[in-house]
């Protein structure tokens, strides 16, 4: 799913304001296809950027490329597929561009941390950025394996959210992204705020136990 919107995505390499059209990726997972708003290849081109495949100013929105993921039965994440924009702005088959690269067909071992998934139709009328879904799935990895995941409804989404913030906020990990956030450029009133939109991001793993 396309959707234009007002975007705002720090990822440790810079501030980006947009308005613009946004494709997110693409994760698979028990054989549904679901949309995905993290990028994973981005923090790995941003990090090391002689590795990007695609050409690119380095934004998100203008990766040029969007990655469809697999949680995979051994509980691994996988790059599976990959879409890239030809010279008329269509998206086209980019699975050529990983034939030289088959360290990015084998699970992704840089990921950990806490990743959500809306389950059903988003509804864009209270954010632009966020989403609100009836129903989400969070997984919790560790270099790239999925160790923990769960359902929630809204509510309890609303719940756990609160729950990482209130365990996550004030501790080192809080100092050092909020360190991080003003050093890319964003202003000291915004980052409380943006940090706790984002809590699940940023606080890498489940507080409660299930």
């Amino acid at each position: 799913m396309k959707k234009t919107i007002t975007l705002l995505i720090t990822f440790f390499c810079g501030l980006y304001a947009f308005s613009q059209e946004y494709f997110p990726e693409k994760i698979t997972i028990d054989n549904q296809s679901y949309d995905y708003r993290y990028h994973h290849l981005e923090s790995l081109f941003n990090q090391f950027p002689s590795q990007r495949i695609v050409e690119s100013d380095g934004t998100i929105l203008h990766r040029n490329y969007i990655a469809e993921f697999t949680v995979a039965q051994d509980s691994l994440i996988y790059l599976t597929n990959l879409k890239v924009k030809d010279k008329t702005e269509n998206w086209i088959n980019g699975n050529n561009l990983l034939h030289d690269r088959p360290d990015l067909t084998r699970p992704l071992y840089w990921i950990s941390g806490l990743f959500e998934v809306g389950l059903g139709e988003p509804d864009y009328t209270r954010d632009s950025l966020h989403p609100v879904y009836e129903n989400y799935l969070v997984m919790e990895f560790r270099r790239g394996k999925v160790t923990r995941k769960r359902e929630f409804n809204a509510l309890q989404m609303s719940i756990l959210k609160e729950n990482q913030w209130k365990k996550f906020h004030g501790t080192n990990a809080y100092v050092n992204v909020y360190q991080q956030l003003k050093k890319n450029g964003m202003p000291d009133a915004d980052i409380r705020d943006y940090i706790r939109k984002n809590i699940l991001f940023y606080s890498k793993k489940f507080y409660l136990r299930f």
